[in-house]
């Protein structure tokens, strides 16, 4: 089996949160919604701090076994003001092959769209069919034409009624099935259960039914990206 460009796999990933953008200022739900990509070590977030509690708190933690573990580990990692976690249920999962965007390689103006250099993405309502992109943080956007002639909007649906993405407990492959099965002496007995019911109630794919985006492509894709979103809806900035 080929597998798909690193390239390819970073910007399909891309065109389908940009389509959910869209469909989010398309509905009205949003005025604008400005999706910045920050430049890895030269910039810093407020969750950066959050994260930074965790890993400190996590030092006097010997050894983690379970995901209710880290849960409490992020609770009690800011004592001031105690993290909520959230834990996600398969059906939060949603797909958006639906609203996915037609890919372009071209600005409105007939320019090359370099797409692997964008650091910044803008919606607006008032521009439905329109992605307004720049080069660097503080350029000048250039627009984006999605749209197609004859046409008033694209692939329009709204995101309240996307399908789930999985119907079905998520399939383990051969080779991650052995792996577990090899990793399993070096966990205490009494913490096994959660791997073996993984194990043995997991229906097992082969290795060439895997779906062709494997997470081992995600994996590697080159250079640390960081994202930012800003969301505009009338007057409040989120």
């Amino acid at each position: 089996m080929s597998r798909r460009p690193v390239l390819d796999l970073a910007q399909f990933y891309t065109w389908l949160v940009m389509g959910l953008c869209m469909q989010l200022v398309r509905g009205k739900n949003y005025k604008s919604i400005e999706h910045r990509f920050l430049i890895p070590g030269h910039t810093h977030l407020p969750s950066d701090r959050d994260f930074a509690l965790m890993e400190k708190h996590k030092k006097y933690i010997n050894q983690v076994y379970s995901p209710e573990e880290w849960y409490d580990i992020v609770r009690k990692s800011n004592r001031k003001s105690p993290f909520e976690v959230i834990v996600m249920q398969q059906d939060w999962f949603f797909s958006f092959e639906e609203i996915s965007l037609p890919k372009k390689t071209v600005t409105i103006d007939k320019q090359p769209l370099n797409f692997k250099e964008v650091r910044f993405f803008k919606f607006e309502s008032a521009h439905p069919n329109t992605i307004f992109v720049k080069y660097t943080l503080n350029g000048v956007f250039e627009p984006v034409n999605i749209g197609k002639r004859g046409t008033r909007l694209v692939n329009q649906i709204s995101p309240n009624h996307l399908k789930t993405k999985y119907n079905e407990l998520i399939k383990l492959n051969e080779k991650k099935n052995n792996d577990l099965n090899k990793l399993l002496k070096y966990i205490p007995p009494i913490r096994q259960k959660l791997f073996t019911d993984i194990i043995g109630d997991r229906t097992l794919v082969t290795e060439e039914t895997i779906d062709a985006v494997q997470e081992d492509d995600i994996e590697n894709i080159d250079g640390d990206v960081t994202a930012d979103i800003v969301i505009e809806n009338g007057l409040d900035i989120w």
